[in-house]
């Protein structure tokens, strides 16, 4: 493989991984507040994701975490003039 190309897989590579992490906040033992890419769409005009971005309140007499505040929702990322614009795709 081309050492060129090689470095542009690489590149991309890292970030995915980034973008693909999981983003947790815990504000204390029962509160926390979660933010990830769980899909990614590309082409060439943009890209697609699905990001989760939701709270989480943990109910100790059920011994289960509780979704709260839940503003997931797909969204597209294109670039327009130079800038990235995001906006948020309704999907019914």
């Amino acid at each position: 493989m081309p050492p060129q190309i090689n470095l542009l897989l690489l590149e991309s590579n890292e970030l995915y991984s980034e973008m693909g992490r999981r983003a947790t906040t815990d504000f204390d033992d029962t509160h926390a507040h979660g933010n990830e890419l769980l899909n990614i769409w590309e082409s060439t005009d943009g890209q697609v994701y699905y990001q989760q971005d939701k709270d989480w309140f943990y109910r100790t007499e059920e011994r289960r975490w509780i979704p709260l505040n839940d503003n997931s929702s797909w969204r597209r990322a294109q670039k327009v003039g130079g800038k990235v614009q995001k906006s948020i795709i309704h999907i019914a």
